[in-house]
Formats: structure tokens, sequence, C-alpha cells
């Protein structure tokens, strides 16, 4: 069972409750549901983020990011930062409506409706974030945002020892800028994970992408306390 945005004021006080009367085991049992929310795995990640896209109100990162401060479980901390990172700070928790669509327009500086990168089912409570988080997460963003620029190059070094079909330089940049744009919207191990194989490949250009592709999305999905600078 997945834990709603709306439960967090409930578990962060039966968390302290099980500390304050060292409840071992209830701790532990709230803890495993945290950890399946905000998993360390990433097949297991790839499960919930598609649990939360179904979810009318999914789980909030930046209340698991207070609930992991506040009682001590940093393991959750990297995903959470993550999934936060692909949140547009515009869209609060707050401003949330019913049927998932946010309450409040948006505007540019000329007063003209503008509609903000970013999917409109995530959004976080961003009030409970402190100078720290702030930091972390602009560093963790700047971290991804490089990653995701050196993409193109990382794939290209990675193949350049393999034979390739005469057509993979032009198949490689039309797949590259539809996931640019899908980083933008959904985040990058999102992105890369669901990235669709242009149909005039080879089979051999295809597997040999396939890996190269699943090697990044691993590397980066183990590199995120870094990117955040977390300790674990």
């Amino acid at each position: 069972q997945e834990i709603a945005a709306g439960q967090t004021s409930m578990i962060d006080s039966y968390l302290g409750i099980t500390a304050k009367y060292d409840m071992l085991l209830g701790r532990e049992a709230v803890v495993d549901l945290l950890k399946k929310c905000w998993p360390t795995d990433l097949s297991e990640w790839d499960r919930a983020a598609e649990c939360f896209t179904n979810m009318c109100d999914a789980p909030d990162p930046a209340c698991a990011i207070m609930l992991a401060r506040r009682h001590n479980i940093p393991e959750i901390l990297p995903i959470a930062f993550y999934y936060l990172s692909t949140v547009n700070p515009l869209y609060h928790r707050r401003n949330k409506l019913d049927n998932g669509t946010m309450a409040i327009p948006f505007y540019d500086s000329r007063w003209r409706s503008v509609r903000p990168q970013g999917r409109r089912d995530r959004c976080a409570r961003w009030e409970l974030l402190g100078a720290r988080e702030h930091m972390e997460l602009a560093t963790g963003k700047e971290h991804l945002r490089v990653m995701a620029a050196s993409l193109f190059t990382l794939i290209l070094q990675s193949s350049s020892k393999t034979k390739f079909c005469r057509k993979r330089m032009k198949v490689y940049k039309k797949m590259m800028a539809s996931l640019t744009k899908d980083i933008q919207e959904r985040g990058i191990i999102e992105a890369l994970g669901e990235l669709l194989l242009d149909e005039h490949m080879c089979l051999e250009c295809t597997m040999t992408f396939r890996v190269i592709v699943r090697v990044i999305r691993t590397e980066i999905w183990n590199r995120l306390p870094t990117y955040f600078t977390l300790t674990i």
C-alpha cells in the first residue's frame, strides 16, 4: 500500500510516539512502508513511480524529506530529492484540485497566461523545506542538468567501438531531441527508462543502445546521493 500525501501528519505523529516509548517493531513497520514508497532499488522505483502516476493523492517528496530528517531515515532521501527535482516550484500541493489540475493560473512578467514546464500531477509542500534542503536540491538539479546535457556524447563514446548502421547519427539525434523534452517534463531516470527506439535501427544497434542506456541509467541512480550531497 502506498502512502498518500494526506497521511504525512499521522505518520509523523506515530513515528514520534514510537521513538518516545521505544516501540521498535512499530517504527520498523512504518519505515518499511516509507522505503517501499521511496526505494533504494531502481527496479522497485520504476514500479513505485508508475503507481504515483495513477494516484490522486500521490506521496509528497517534500513530506518524505521532512520525515527522513526528523526521524533519521536517510535511506529514502536520494529518491525523494530526485523526485522533488522533477516538480515545478510553482506547483504547490495546496493549489491542487481533486481532478489533478492546479487551482491557480500562472502568468509571466507581462501578465500573459503561461503553462510552466513540468507534470501537473506532481506537486509538493515546498514550505516544509529549509535552507539546507533547498541548497541540496539546487546542487542535485545542477548535477542532473549536466548529466542530461552530456548524454548524447556519453552514448556515442560508449558505442564508438561497435559496428553501427549508416543512419545511426540521424537516428540518435532524433531520439535525443525527444529525450531532452521528456527529461524536462518527467526527469532523466523516467525518460531514459521509457525511451522509444527508432524503428529504422538494425538489431545490433538496438541491442547495443539498450545496454548503453541501461548502464547510464543505473549509474545516475547510484550517484543520486552524491549529486544531492547526501550522507547515507
